[in-house]
């Protein structure tokens, strides 16, 4: 019986002392080879100089170039909607058309008033036009009874001179017949009595011509006096005329202002669209009363007009990629509801100065717009709001040692070559470390991990600043094959 206990005990330390062995690692390290002994088939890839470019992704949203939101400027009943949500609409398009009576009644009034002005107008114009003839006429009558008078006056005055001959003639017979007379008796009294009798008649006629010219000039005179006194009734008339044609310009004048302030607040009661767009967010029906803002209110939205004749897109970038993102840096976008997995280029051209936090963690997000390079046939299709992804080139670096980015795995220090653990605790400055960076290199047919610092690193590279070099043979694969590698594992390359 004791026999066979101590040969129980023995086998179960034989055993034991097998299993630990089998644990050991393999000279050099701590950690140990597969527990089969079946050589690990590993695939690599060797490390090779070439150029990669670090990138900031972050979720993104179709923007527009720029936004306006339509309002209504007076107050009305829709009656007419000239768009679609969606629909491309054109600068100056008109959009909403309004009813509003009392306007349309202003302009009906304004249009009443300025035809009534043209009317006075006209009719001043004319009073004018007439007196204006009058005067005419009446300086061509005065001018020809002038003529008249003044041919009448002559023909008057012509006569004296045969008056003052007969008076000369008779004045001569008689002083001569006289003389004769009183000097004998061959002249008869009754001679010398009829030559005297003609003299007298003679200045008789004289002065009743004289008093004819007098009257005649007289009358002439008068004559003249009635046709000035006309001309200036006359020309009070045209003044008159002119003064009253002057205040109905005006008055013209100010009922056609008056017509173009109610046609324009009628114009108003259609809204047209400022800008070449996206007719979106359409919000009022037909048959909707509207009404304008005040200073207590904000007027009603009735739609918004997205200008897309850029393509934009608004990405949340991570403050911890913010720093690295700059004006002018080039981006890739994907928009998959209209393009797939079709990427399309786009340079950053806004990065918001503050933050705001996320509403799922307490990280801040930077409002960072993309614009497209060479998109022009999306304007068409996108619509705000569309989402997008974004890739932000912060960083490149030409003729970089580039592995597989899954070729760099974290170990527990616990799981390296005491030399390896003892070079990472040293890299660390002090800092309590427990895992390090690695890549397994293929050396002879033995894994070897390596000490890495990474640099940039993208979705399939990682560039290795020092550790491998190029044309080192690393391994790759998924994870949970380089989980099970071990430094010093014997391994086959595939």
């Amino acid at each position: 019986m004791k026999v066979l206990i101590l040969v129980v005990v023995l086998a179960a330390v034989v055993g034991g002392v097998l299993y630990l062995n089998s644990q050991q690692p393999a000279a050099g390290g701590t950690g140990g080879i597969a527990a089969d002994d079946e050589t690990r088939t590993v695939t690599t890839e060797k490390a090779r100089s070439g150029t990669i470019t670090a990138k900031a992704s972050a979720p993104a949203r179709v923007i527009s170039r720029k936004t306006v939101d339509l309002f209504a400027t007076v107050a009305g009943t829709v009656t007419k909607i000239d768009a679609t949500e969606g629909e491309a609409v054109e600068a100056g398009k008109n959009l909403f058309t309004l009813q509003n009576p009392k306007l349309e009644s202003d302009v009906v009034l304004a249009q009443v008033r300025m035809e009534s002005a043209k009317a006075e107008l006209d009719e001043a114009e004319t009073t004018l036009e007439n007196q204006k003839k009058a005067r005419s006429s009446k300086e061509q009558e005065a001018e020809s009874r002038r003529l008249k008078a003044e041919a009448a006056l002559a023909a008057v005055q012509a006569k004296g001179g045969q008056y003052e001959a007969d008076i000369e003639g008779n004045q001569r017979s008689y002083t001569r017949l006289k003389e004769a007379f009183d000097r004998g008796p061959y002249v008869q009294a009754k001679e010398v009595e009829d030559v005297r009798t003609a003299l007298e008649r003679a200045k008789a006629q004289k002065a009743s011509w004289e008093k004819e010219v007098e009257q005649q000039a007289a009358t002439n005179a008068a004559d003249e006096a009635s046709f000035q006194q006309d001309l200036l009734r006359i020309d009070r008339d045209v003044s008159n005329a002119e003064s009253k044609v002057k205040t109905s310009q005006k008055k013209v004048e100010e009922q056609q202002k008056n017509l173009e302030v109610a046609q324009k607040e009628l114009e108003k009661t259609k809204v047209a669209s400022p800008i070449a767009g996206i007719a979106w967010d359409i919000k009022v029906v037909v048959g909707e009363q509207v009404t304008p803002g005040s200073l207590q209110s904000t007027a009603a939205v009735l739609a918004t007009i997205a200008d897309m004749s850029e393509v934009l897109v608004e990405a949340d970038v991570d403050e911890t990629d913010v720093y690295a993102i700059k004006v002018g840096l080039k981006a890739q976008v994907r928009i998959e509801s209209v393009g797939g997995d079709q990427r399309w280029t786009g340079t950053v051209v806004e990065i918001a100065p503050s933050g705001e936090k996320s509403k799922t963690s307490d990280i801040f997000l930077f409002k960072t717009k993309v614009k497209l390079e060479g998109a022009g046939d999306l304007a068409g299709k996108l619509r705000p709001g569309i989402g997008a992804q974004v890739e932000i080139d912060t960083k490149t670096e030409s003729n970089a040692v580039l592995v597989p980015a899954q070729a760099v795995v974290q170990r527990a220090l616990s799981e390296l070559p005491k030399e390896l653990a003892d070079e990472a605790r040293k890299n660390a400055g002090g800092a309590r470390i427990e895992r390090a960076q690695v890549v397994f290199v293929v050396e002879g047919g033995t894994v070897r991990a390596k000490l890495v610092s990474v640099g940039l690193s993208d979705t399939d590279s990682a560039q290795i600043l020092d550790g491998v070099s190029s044309g080192d043979e690393v391994v790759t694969g998924d994870s949970r094959a380089l989980e099970r590698l071990r430094h010093g594992e014997t391994v086959k390359v595939r």
